[in-house]
């Protein structure tokens, strides 16, 4: 098996390749690191480079992978439609195969939100805000909302207030003193 590789290519330059991709909306998304990954951020397309072994050709056997990003598809094809609790059972099972993957406990958290469970929504933005990496800078804003969401809005304007103090990039300083202003008028 590959180390895995992540590479921005320009929106688009997915278009004529035959290889498997993956839309999801909003953010970039960064899954397993068994394969070799080519991805676009923001329109966020994600392929797999390579394929499953001679057996698997043989005898249409899927890879890991490959079954990993059909479950992503469906959960983001769920949350499109509106429900929230389908995309839900295949994120668990995205988390539950991948616990390593930070956007999968985002996406978790945002099928949570959207089913207004706050706390366990926060639990899953903080899962994927320790795990870090590209598409998880943003993932306090909406641990903030949950947790005003859930009557705690004392914490999520101490969390937007902490965040300021830490290296923000000018885009997200604006977004979270625009939250916190939102908050303090809620």
């Amino acid at each position: 098996m590959s180390t895995g590789v992540i590479a921005y290519m320009p929106s688009g330059a997915l278009a004529n390749s035959p290889a498997r991709s993956l839309r999801f909306p909003g953010h970039p998304v960064q899954l397993f690191a068994a394969a070799s990954w080519t991805m676009c951020s923001r329109g966020a397309t994600l392929r797999r480079e390579g394929s499953v072994g001679l057996f698997g050709q043989l005898f249409g056997e899927k890879s890991s992978e490959d079954r990993a990003l059909d479950d992503m598809n469906e959960a983001v094809r769920l949350y499109r439609k509106g429900d929230f609790r389908g995309a839900l059972r295949v994120a668990d099972g995205l988390v539950a195969s991948a616990p390593s993957i930070a956007l999968s406990w985002r996406f978790r958290g945002e099928c949570l939100f959207s089913l207004q469970q706050y706390s366990d929504a926060v639990a899953s933005f903080d899962r994927a805000a320790r795990l870090g990496g590209r598409g998880t800078e943003d993932v306090f804003l909406w641990c903030a909302l949950a947790l005003h969401n859930g009557g705690k809005p004392s914490e999520a304007k101490a969390l937007l207030r902490e965040k300021l103090t830490t290296d923000l990039s000018p885009e997200l300083r604006v977004r979270t003193e625009d939250a916190l202003q939102k908050l303090g008028q809620a």
